[in-house]
């Protein structure tokens, strides 16, 4: 089977696009084109364009995290309209972030980092803040999480809301930028 030939049949706009998205999404994961890759990430792509998703963010999400759009039709479909009803806006990339977060964790692990943010004192409202600001502070591990909140709040000394209203700092290294740095303070 011509797996970049498949990945043509997509429709993407031209043909440099076409050949970009085949190759980079090979060469990233090459698994994902031996099953039936086309046919199974048409239906979820479609959803998304009538959603109003801007196609040149779809096809870089698309690039960089194929198996994404490879899942079941009706889990994405559930997913994508969970992301509007949280109020991320399908013209934004960081639609796709948290359609990208939520797709890809399932219900207990989701609740298992929620629960992690609620133990550092955090409110329904500010982890919902949080992933709006950041989605992918959702795919950071409940270690990760818990480290990072443990440097802030106790050597640091921020209030867990404040980490709540910047989460991007949850994402950052601890070991290669947080320590380093403050240990020269």
């Amino acid at each position: 089977m011509d797996h970049l030939g498949s990945i043509q049949s997509l429709k993407l706009e031209s043909d440099k696009e076409m050949d970009h998205l085949g190759c980079s999404a090979y060469k990233r994961h090459p698994g994902v084109l031996q099953n039936n890759f086309p046919s199974l990430v048409a239906p979820n792509l479609a959803l998304l364009r009538e959603c109003g998703v801007v196609e040149s963010n779809i096809l870089s999400k698309l690039v960089d995290h194929p198996r994404l759009f490879a899942g079941s039709h009706d889990k994405f479909k559930r997913t994508v309209e969970e992301v509007k009803k949280l109020g991320f806006n399908p013209l934004r990339q960081n639609f796709l972030s948290a359609l990208q977060a939520l797709v890809q964790m399932s219900k207990s692990t989701r609740d298992g980092k929620v629960n992690v943010f609620k133990e550092w004192g955090w409110s329904d409202e500010e982890i919902t803040l949080a992933f709006w600001k950041f989605p992918f502070c959702m795919m950071l591990s409940e270690c990760k999480i818990k480290a990072a909140m443990s440097f802030y709040v106790n050597t640091v000394g921020c209030k867990p809301s404040y980490i709540a209203n910047c989460p991007v700092l949850l994402g950052l290294s601890l070991n290669k930028r947080l320590i380093p740095r403050w240990s020269h303070f």
